[in-house]
């Protein structure tokens, strides 16, 4: 269907409007996606990051506790070394059941086995420095020295199981961060190339436009030309695709811009039958407008459109 003018150019915003919306759409994906990275981020990766920092500092204030006790061997005003540690044992504890309904939750089995390991060893280690602390209470430095290379080992190993869970959550932690952040550049990307191909696609749109309307009016420009350095023999192209037979349903098939008359001649309606014809045919021309038509074509949809 040929449109006119004011349709064709009419295209470039409604181009425009249905765009727009696939833009907003990829914005609303990725912002989405975004979203649901740092909301696990926070209450997920740096929550336990945290925590596992916490329960590495928890067992090094319990080892300082149990150890000073090693000086002051529970002397008044210092006796307090015990419950001190104690307290910093009920912190792990708390951050461990912690990991271990996470680690369940996403049913993270091998990291289950390695927290088991490391409340293992935490149980032994404390169990042992308690041992320790009363023996040097009890017994004095001496008989404390004794003990104490029973104990290290157990601290050196629990030491290095919980720095590995740190470093486990570390990583969580950079990982999370990244995803965001690719996120965030795959989302700038796309948009950046579905922008691109919008402004192509409306550039491309506005050449073919403007070819479709500039070059019919170039064609009669130099028609025109033509004519007025005295060629007669220049013909214009009346022919339209628009008629008052599709247009306007209309059935007069005594007029020759009917398809069903026996004298139809191609061509625009107007010129044929209408009011730049010499013999008018149209019924709303020879009504008028006073008889509830129209005075000229200029007024009718189908000269319009054409």
């Amino acid at each position: 269907m040929k449109l006119s003018i004011s349709k064709r150019l009419g295209l470039i915003p409604i181009c425009l409007i249905i765009l727009m919306p696939v833009i907003i759409l990829v914005n609303q994906i990725y912002g989405n996606k975004v979203g649901r990275l740092t909301e696990a981020s926070r209450t997920d990766s740096i929550v336990f990051a945290l925590k596992a920092k916490d329960m590495q500092i928890a067992v090094i204030e319990v080892q300082q506790w149990l150890f000073a006790i090693s000086v002051t061997r529970g002397a008044d005003g210092y006796d307090d070394g015990i419950k001190k540690a104690e307290l910093h044992a009920a912190t792990f504890t708390k951050h461990y059941n912690s990991f271990n309904q996470h680690f369940s939750e996403h049913n993270d089995k091998n990291s289950i086995v390695e927290l088991e390991k490391i409340n293992a060893n935490f149980s032994k280690f404390f169990e042992k420095g308690k041992d320790l602390a009363k023996i040097y209470i009890k017994d004095g430095p001496g008989a404390g020295n004794m003990f104490i290379a029973e104990y290290l080992p157990l601290a050196k190993t629990l030491n290095k199981s919980i720095a590995k869970l740190v470093h486990s959550q570390a990583r969580t932690l950079d990982s999370s961060m990244l995803n965001i952040d690719s996120a965030i550049s795959n989302g700038k990307n796309i948009n950046s190339l579905i922008t691109f191909l919008i402004l192509m696609g409306i550039v491309a749109l506005t050449f073919f436009i403007s070819r479709s309307i500039t070059r019919p009016i170039d064609a009669i420009t130099l028609r025109i030309d033509s004519i007025a350095r005295g060629d007669l023999t220049q013909i214009f192209d009346e022919n339209r695709t628009q008629s008052c037979q599709t247009m306007r349903k209309c059935d007069r098939t005594s007029c020759p811009s009917h398809t069903g008359c026996s004298d139809y001649k191609d061509g625009a309606c107007w010129a044929i039958a209408g009011s730049s014809a010499v013999i008018v045919h149209c019924p709303r021309i020879l009504k008028g407008k006073a008889g509830g038509g129209i005075d000229t074509c200029e007024e009718c949809e189908v000269y319009q459109e054409s």
